[in-house]
């Protein structure tokens, strides 16, 4: 056994150097093993982003076609809403027209048109009497009311004059 292991040695050791030719080979076979991997990451790294862009398209593409659902929808309401308040602007009209409301008053509320022997006119000296007159009405109540409640009358007075002098004191300041 022991010369067999030194029979090995002595091969390997009287073994000729490579030449320069074979030095180049093996580097050029390492270099396009270097290479086919470097190319296989690349190609690898290449389809990665193909998928990634075709996913994020198809994504994008759903978005959109949401969006242009969701905007066919509300131009259908907008159109909705035009055709109501249309139908509102006539319904008012119709219901502002003065033969509605001259039909409304006589049939609803049992009003009619006056006759000439109805009318009353008003004579500009009844309106001054009327007035002289309520102003005397005015007086006498206040008159009873002073005789009727003294007590009341004369704490309304101390109220109102402290008031009368707060006021005025506020506005020397």
């Amino acid at each position: 056994m022991t010369t067999n292991i030194s029979v090995a040695r002595k091969e390997q050791h009287w073994q000729v150097p490579k030449t320069l030719p074979q030095l180049n080979l093996l580097q050029q076979k390492e270099q396009s093993k270097n290479t086919l991997v470097k190319e296989k990451v690349m190609v690898a790294f290449l389809g990665v982003i193909i998928f990634a862009s075709a996913l994020v398209y198809i994504v994008l593409q759903a978005q959109i076609s949401t969006a242009g659902y969701q905007m066919h929808e509300l131009q259908g309401n907008i159109d909705d809403m035009a055709v109501q308040s249309q139908r509102l602007e006539l319904e008012i009209g119709e219901l502002s027209s003065l033969a509605k409301i001259e039909n409304y008053a006589e049939t609803k509320l049992s009003m009619v048109y006056p006759d000439v022997s109805n009318i009353d006119y008003i004579d500009s000296d009844l309106k001054v009497k009327v007035a002289q007159e309520i102003e005397a009405d005015k007086n006498t109540s206040n008159k009873q009311s002073r005789s009727e409640y003294p007590l009341w009358q004369s704490i309304g007075n101390l109220i109102s004059t402290h008031f009368r002098g707060t006021a005025s004191a506020a506005e020397v300041e």
